[in-house]
């Protein structure tokens, strides 16, 4: 008979990115503009203008001593009409570069030429937004400026440059990140960052807010004006500002806001801008864990996109893989899966096989494999996002931790510990020097390694391990949060493993109701902690008390696993060997 915790696998947790490192930032900055030879895009995203011209000023004063030359245009000072290569080409013609020497030009103000636009529809031509234009002159752009050519971007205007010039954007050797506060991604990073359509994670203020609202309110004084144009411009404010508002976790005004975009669209027969509405208004109820209301609306976009921009387009590969992720949150793993493979053939095809958006795709599709039990097809994928990410990023970037994570999960699943155990440790180091001792990214880490220790009977090593995960857990979420529960339950393991039984209980018991408030009374998880206090009420002659706990876990994992997943049959098999089930 299996012991109770072979039914648990380490988790793949939430993770939170590190704080930005702006030192290392700045050093990869400084070699990208030595190594420079010809045009070469890089685009460095800031929060705070003042800490930008300082490392402006840093970098100067750096780099003349490796003779390259930096100089800087704003283009907020330029004129409303001028466009990006007319920019250009009128400061290279004053610059006077010494003999013997290397340009490198940074751009700043940029985000002065998003405030008061929109993004560019099928049929805007005479209006292409400032980033619309640089991308259709983009190769002309990188005839006239032969050198590296650097864009600061505030995160609102990287995602709008995302969106209004996808292939100027992917055109990009590199990018540093040089802001305050970083975005989270998940253990499986969530939702793409593919910033093409659909759904943004813009950094909002409630300034923001404020300005978007005084510009509707304005608009709304000319709502006689029906034309296509202003009709247009007004699709385009709602989809701001509800995307604004949903990042000031303002949910209800958001939904409202998209949903009004969504309908203007629909009365307009703007199937593009219907699109985007419908893929915000999606993505807000899927953050919202409304998957119904989520689901039509994110199929309606992936519908409407195929139709305007044809099946391999980019936005498509978006739409698939935040429906795909749906899919799999609803466990519909079979549904999914197809979807999954699309998105990552057409990414491929689009940006590479090298590309850091190939890798989360790749690492997606893992998570997938490996939850329906096909390890062996995982395997390769999660080795080859971890190989895209180092080379993307390095080997001690924190965005590695994640894909070192999951490699060694499933290492550990398929009873390779000792090739398993350094992965988790090197994840363990890269955190803990990047993030602090006392990081979420930390916990998941401890939790993983502690039950590879248990697995391999080091019990006294793993047993500080798992208390400190769950400590930090307690600290940074709460005490009822869902990665709680998992610790609380993995501790609970260990002391049931070393026959201390009265410590274990109210540790499952809590687990427990922490999943069940969480996730619902018929949850796979609630099934696993189920399982586990059953198995101790057995083990302390209470087997009253531990049969409808025992019936009950195998008719949640039947119902929601199949009877031929590998957890099921654990739990059928031991709930028979002691006599619970014939």
């Amino acid at each position: 008979m299996l012991p109770p915790d072979s039914s648990v696998s380490p988790s793949v947790e939430p993770v939170d990115e590190a704080p930005v490192d702006k030192e290392r930032e700045l050093r990869r900055l400084r070699v990208f503009q030595q190594d420079a030879s010809g045009f070469r895009l890089g685009l460095a995203v800031f929060t705070d203008p003042k800490e930008r011209d300082q490392l402006l000023t840093r970098l100067r004063e750096s780099l003349s001593s490796n003779r390259v030359q930096l100089s800087v245009l704003d283009v907020s000072a330029a004129p409303a009409e001028s466009t990006l290569l007319d920019l250009v080409r009128a400061h290279r013609e004053r610059e006077i570069i010494p003999e013997g020497w290397r340009e490198a030009l940074h751009l700043v103000g940029l985000e002065s030429r998003l405030a008061f636009q929109h993004l560019p529809g099928p049929s805007d031509d005479p209006g292409l937004s400032f980033f619309a234009e640089a991308n259709l002159h983009r190769e002309s752009l990188a005839r006239a400026c032969p050198a590296a050519l650097i864009l600061w971007l505030t995160e609102s205007a990287s995602l709008a440059l995302g969106k209004a010039a996808a292939d100027l954007w992917h055109w990009r050797s590199a990018s540093f990140d040089f802001t305050t506060e970083q975005s989270s991604t998940g253990g499986e990073q969530g939702l793409i960052r593919a910033i093409e359509s659909g759904p943004t994670a813009s950094a909002a203020s409630a300034d923001e807010v404020q300005r978007l609202e005084r510009e509707l309110t304005a608009m709304g004084a000319t709502h006689a004006d029906e034309s296509p144009q202003h009709l247009a411009q007004r699709i385009d404010l709602l989809l701001r500002l509800g995307t604004n508002y949903r990042d000031c976790v303002r949910f209800n005004e958001s939904q409202r806001a998209l949903n009004s975009a969504r309908e203007l669209a629909v009365r307009l027969h703007d199937e593009q801008r219907e699109a985007r509405a419908c893929g915000e208004l999606g993505y807000t109820f899927y953050g919202s864990a409304r998957f119904t209301e989520a689901e039509p609306l994110l199929r309606r976009a992936l519908a409407l996109n195929e139709k305007c921009l044809g099946p391999q387009h980019t936005s498509v590969a978006h739409d698939l893989n935040n429906l795909a992720l749906l899919l799999k949150s609803t466990n519909r793993m079979a549904e999914a899966e197809p979807l999954c493979r699309r998105t990552l053939a057409i990414s491929e095809q689009s940006y590479g096989p090298e590309h850091p958006e190939v890798a989360t795709l790749l690492n997606n599709l893992a998570v997938l494999l490996r939850e329906t039990n096909r390890l062996a097809e995982a395997e390769p994928l999660y080795r080859r996002s971890l190989a895209i990410v180092e080379q993307n990023h390095g080997p001690d970037h924190t965005n590695v931790t994640t894909n070192l994570n999951n490699l060694a999960v499933l290492l550990q699943a398929t009873n390779r510990l000792t090739e398993a155990e350094p992965l988790y440790r090197r994840g363990l180091a890269i955190n803990e020097t990047n993030h602090g001792p006392d990081h979420p990214n930390v916990a998941t880490t401890l939790n993983n390694l502690a039950m590879l220790l248990k697995n391999t009977n080091r019990l006294a090593e793993a047993e500080p391990l798992f208390r400190r995960a769950l400590a930090i857990g307690e600290k940074n979420h709460g005490p009822d949060h869902p990665n709680v529960a998992i610790r609380l339950n993995n501790l609970a393991l260990l002391l049931q493993a070393t026959n201390r039984l009265d410590e274990a209980e109210p540790l499952y018991r809590r687990s427990l109701a922490i999943d069940e408030q969480n996730h619902g009374p018929d949850h796979p998880k609630v099934a696993i902690r189920l399982y586990n206090l059953a198995f101790l009420l057995k083990d302390t002659d209470r087997r009253t008390e531990a049969e409808p706990l025992f019936r009950r876990a195998v008719d949640i994992m039947v119902r929601s696993l199949g009877a031929d997943h590998p957890n099921t049959r654990t739990v059928v098999a031991n709930a028979k060997d002691a006599g619970f089930l014939k």
